[in-house]
């Protein structure tokens, strides 16, 4: 079933796969603090008339003005704006900045393309610190959201859908005005119409799970002719602001086995706490550690994408099986504003300082072997192993899912095998594959390209150290012992990847190699061809590869 999709956020429509229409004057970090300025002091013809907006955005703002736009809002006089964060998806690049008005607190969101035009602007979940709240840097922005209350909620919503109560699903809840733009009891009345479910045959228990600083409340639900999940998203201020319905699965009920322990140790790195923490078997005694190394992104100590959480699999897994492990919340998802304006940062500043000074830390820490520490990379930092090789001695290395082919080379792969997935090309998709050409064409004369210049999210300091590392290379030095896992239905980094890997390392006799004909990119199994819908799906990582990475540590 495909899923139908009603989303809730946007103030502005994103025009994407547009062509260039005005030429940006400034950066976009320039151009974002100029727009809140404006905004700040409600320069609203500025906001208008004074920043590059793609065609889509410009014929809008001919026909909509944006004073009339924040007036609907009724958001009152604006009294504060905290620190913007920066990210980067599918493409874009997202600037947020949490803003208190006097009735309400929203993160504005600007939107730009490849090329540095604002294609959107939208109000989103507010993920600062209001007056009198104390909040953590990295947090998802949904303090003050009961989550079981929200699921009984989300489960009285579905049960009106499934009755036929139309009526009651516009007088009895509350919804974003953007949702109110788009439901009525007439669409309700549709969209139960179109899906031909049938008896509704049986629900089991919501659960609840957070996304970009929404609450999605998920209702398994199995009915006479389709089982689907029926997910209602709620904001900050409890108002259902989406809804769609998604593949089937149940809630996953998680527990720490009585075999581990779990200790909070943040590591003190590079002038800056980073949480983490260290797991232990519970018996006494002094263990291996393997030491924990995300990939590209910001992410947290678990490396949760949406309901999976890999790296805690990988440690309670670990544990479980004799050996202790440490995982720690990234940089770039502890200090994202730190990060964000920081032009001249590379790989080191991203991963491999912060993994060296870890290290320092864990073969001091109580359990662990001093002699028997290890260092796990996935993805891109599997990329970046024979980097964190040069400034460390563990005891060996392993490269899971690690890519030897350039960050750009993948990214072009990717967005490529995505958008042919359905076997057809349209006119936006082929936009937009092109937009990420012109980017990747810019790497090609880096020298050409300012401090300050973004690149597919990073600046040129970033991409110029990455022309000059080759990883195979500088693989050549590592003397201790390394595994390499692949899972063969990666589509982000491929079995092209592993070949070169192989094709290199294969006779070593330090080197051992597996792959895993089922699994994905976070080493979970998976059927069919390989998309980013494998994420959506609750799993875990495959217990074969939590044995290997054991069974290769104890060899």
């Amino acid at each position: 079933m495909k899923n139908m999709v009603v989303l809730l956020v946007l103030l502005v429509l994103v025009g994407c796969g547009t062509t260039e229409a005005e030429k940006p004057t400034m950066s976009i970090d320039e151009t974002s603090i100029a727009f809140n300025e404006a905004l700040k002091n409600q320069a609203y013809e500025s906001m208008e008339n004074d920043f590059a907006y793609d065609k889509k955005m410009r014929s809008f703002l001919n026909e909509n003005k944006i004073s009339s736009v924040f007036e609907q809002l009724e958001l009152g006089q604006l009294k504060e704006q905290q620190v913007s964060v920066r990210s980067e998806k599918d493409g874009y690049t997202i600037i947020a900045t949490p803003t208190i008005f006097e009735n309400v607190s929203y993160d504005v969101n600007l939107v730009f393309d490849a090329e540095g035009l604002i294609v959107g602007f939208n109000v989103g979940a507010f993920t600062g610190v209001e007056e009198g709240v104390e909040g953590e840097e990295g947090g998802e922005g949904t303090e003050g959201i009961e989550e079981a209350d929200l699921v009984s909620l989300g489960t009285a919503h579905h049960l009106s859908f499934s009755n036929g109560q139309f009526e009651l699903l516009m007088s009895d809840y509350s919804y974003s005005k953007q949702m109110l733009d788009v439901v009525s009891e007439s669409w309700f009345k549709q969209i139960h119409s179109d899906l031909d479910l049938g008896k509704l045959l049986d629900v089991k228990e919501g659960f609840a799970y957070v996304v970009s600083g929404f609450m999605v409340v998920s209702i398994p639900v199995n009915y006479e002719n389709k089982s689907f999940n029926y997910n209602v998203v709620f904001d900050q201020s409890r108002e259902i602001t989406g809804l769609n319905f998604a593949e089937y699965q149940e809630k996953v009920v998680e527990s720490k086995s009585e075999d581990l322990v779990e200790v909070v140790q943040d590591a003190q790195v590079n002038g800056a706490p980073l949480p983490g923490i260290l797991t232990l078997p519970s018996s006494e005694g002094s263990y291996p550690c393997v030491i924990l190394v995300h990939g590209s992104g910001a992410s947290d100590k678990d490396e949760t994408i949406l309901q999976n959480k890999p790296f805690r699999d990988i440690a309670w897994g670990l544990a479980e099986r004799g050996i202790a492990s440490y995982r720690y919340d990234k940089r770039g998802f502890v200090y994202p504003e730190k990060l964000k304006t920081a032009t001249d940062l590379t790989i080191y500043d991203e991963t491999v300082n912060d993994v060296t000074e870890i290290y320092k830390m864990v073969i001091g820490l109580e359990g662990v072997n001093v002699d028997e520490v290890y260092v796990l990379g996935h993805s891109l930092g599997g990329y970046a192993i024979p980097l964190i090789a040069e400034t460390i001695n563990a005891k060996g290395y392993v490269i899971m899912a690690g890519n030897v082919r350039p960050l750009e080379v993948l990214i072009e792969e990717q967005v490529v095998y995505l958008t042919g997935l359905d076997g057809e090309l349209t006119a936006d998709e082929k936009t937009y594959i092109d937009q990420i050409k012109a980017q990747i064409a810019k790497l090609t004369e880096i020298d050409q390209l300012k401090d300050e210049d973004v690149v597919l999210g990073a600046y040129k300091a970033y991409w110029a150290f990455l022309e000059t590392y080759e990883p195979l290379e500088k693989a050549e030095q590592i003397d201790n012992k390394v595994l390499l896992l692949q899972g063969e239905r990666d589509y982000q980094v491929t079995m092209t990847d592993y070949n070169l890997w192989h094709e290199r390392y294969g006779e070593k006799d330090n080197w051992s190699f597996r792959t895993y004909p089922s699994l994905n990119h976070l080493m979970m199994a998976g059927e069919g061809a390989p998309s980013n819908a494998d994420y959506q799906k609750a799993s875990h990582v495959a217990e074969v590869v939590i044995d290997d990475i054991a069974d290769w540590i104890r060899e």
